[in-house]
């Protein structure tokens, strides 16, 4: 059984795209970089930092420092690379991949 979608059966299978969290750098954006659209200075996890960003228009990296917990937004370009050192600093972009979904029958 293969259940149809407007009168053709489904794809066996599909690439969609999807936005996450890249790996971590140890350099990060400077203003010269990208710019800072905001700054959370009471303590946020890193996790707290990456979902207040992913929620505010615009923001695509983090700023991130672990001791601290301080949190800077950045509005980057998909090409813009972390280019300072500024430990304990960290940073974290969001990146588009592509996913790829298989059709399975029941």
């Amino acid at each position: 059984y293969q259940r149809r979608v407007h009168g053709h059966p489904p794809p066996a299978q599909a690439t969609v795209p999807t936005t996450g969290w890249g790996h971590m750098s140890s350099n990060v954006y400077a203003d010269s970089d990208c710019p800072n659209i905001g700054i959370l200075s009471y303590p946020v996890t890193v996790a707290d930092c990456q979902t207040t960003c992913v929620f505010t228009p615009s923001c695509t990296a983090i700023n991130y420092d672990p001791y601290s917990q301080t949190c800077i937004m950045r509005a980057c370009s998909p090409t813009a690379v972390p280019s300072t050192s500024f430990p304990p600093f960290v940073s974290f972009a969001l990146t588009t991949v592509s996913v790829q979904y298989c059709h399975v029958d029941p």
